[in-house]
């Protein structure tokens, strides 16, 4: 069952917009998931060390209690894409204990777009939101593949945009393999997966991206511009 995100729009001024995505708080699921690890963790050392009822349900209640703790704590509690208009793109993620949280900046001149692509994992088949790079802009820490060490991606298509149209991702599946972050697609650079840790349903992805798209593309074409001039007015004459 996919968790119920939710994905916040914050305009942040000075042409900066933030699209953050804020996982839920507890669920019945993980609560329910604590209390069987509770009740294994006093089923194993009765059977296996002859230990009595009392003293295991103590010690698998504060173990099972210490693990529901730091599961909490360690969780991503939101993760954020930040576009600041004709500079780049920031990604960040934080938890719940303010620990090991993740900061990257991709300045513009290194994206070539945004797509929503496929990712298929060991046990799921999900969809994700991407950065890609010009190539030789340079890899993302994290190298082809994603968290759950992908069997195949899917590629860009219509140019660059992962998305048809009517905002509907299409498909076309490259090899792949590695850790999550980065991901190589056919005909592409480097693709920085966006919200890695979180990945939101379809409709937040998609709603991000059409707002996001936009802007991206007229920023592109901005800075290409004066490029494009200073090519010709090099030109030798004929």
């Amino acid at each position: 069952m996919q968790r119920r995100y939710t994905l916040r729009v914050i305009p942040h001024g000075a042409g900066s917009v933030e699209w953050r995505v804020q996982a839920p708080g507890a669920t019945p699921q993980a609560a329910a998931s604590v209390v069987l690890l509770g009740l294994l963790l006093v089923a194993l050392p009765t059977a296996l060390l002859g230990a009595g009822w009392r003293a295991a349900l103590l010690w698998g209640g504060a173990a099972a209690a210490a693990l529901a703790v730091a599961r909490v704590l360690l969780a991503v509690q939101h993760e954020s894409l930040i576009y600041i208009r004709l500079l780049g793109v920031r990604l960040s993620s934080k938890r719940r204990c303010g620990l090991w949280g993740t900061s990257r900046f991709l300045p513009l001149r290194q994206l070539s777009g945004i797509i929503i692509h496929e990712g298929v994992a060991p046990s799921s088949v999900y969809f994700y939101l991407g950065l890609t790079l010009k190539p030789g802009a340079g890899s993302s820490p994290r190298r082809a593949g994603s968290t759950d060490s992908d069997g195949a991606n899917s590629g860009a298509s219509n140019g660059g945009d992962g998305s048809s149209p009517s905002g509907g991702p299409q498909r076309r599946t490259s090899g792949g393999g590695g850790a999550s972050g980065g991901r190589q697609v056919a005909g592409e650079g480097d693709v920085v997966v966006v919200f890695p840790h979180l990945r939101p349903r379809l409709s937040l992805l998609r709603q991000a991206y059409q707002q996001l798209q936009p802007l991206l593309q007229y920023d592109m074409e901005a800075m290409a511009a004066p490029a494009r001039g200073d090519a010709a007015g090099g030109a030798p004459a004929q």
